[in-house]
């Protein structure tokens, strides 16, 4: 895994924006990496990371967003009106680069029941 800049988040977040403006949701922070290997369990190893970092959020009812068909997803998760995102590019699985956003809903999103770790 390799730490990536704010051109890398920039080519991960268009086709978003418009999700982000639905739900209300003002993005804050995003770290975003590669993973240039040839593991196929490295998108599980990435996702497993994203829940861990964000204990007690819990997906949205509905979460999982898609850019287009360019293999370029995005799943979101709340805890209240704090808002957790994982958004991922698989065009070149099983390299992959992906990014961790966090942010503030001016509104309490529905999640789906799921359970966290405190």
């Amino acid at each position: 895994m390799r730490a990536l800049g704010e051109a890398e988040y920039r080519s991960l977040v268009p086709g978003f924006e418009g999700t982000f403006q639905e739900l209300g949701i003002e993005v804050r922070q995003a770290s975003v990496y590669a993973y240039e290997g040839v593991e196929l369990g490295a998108f599980e190893q990435a996702l497993n990371r994203f829940y861990q970092l964000n204990p007690g959020f819990c997906p949205l009812q509905n979460a999982f967003f898609t850019r287009g068909d360019d293999l370029v997803f995005m799943t979101m998760t709340a805890n209240g009106r704090n808002v957790r995102a994982f958004v991922y590019d698989q065009r070149q699985r099983p390299k992959l680069i992906y990014g961790y956003l966090s942010g503030q809903s001016t509104e309490t999103l529905p999640t789906t029941m799921c359970r966290t770790k405190e």
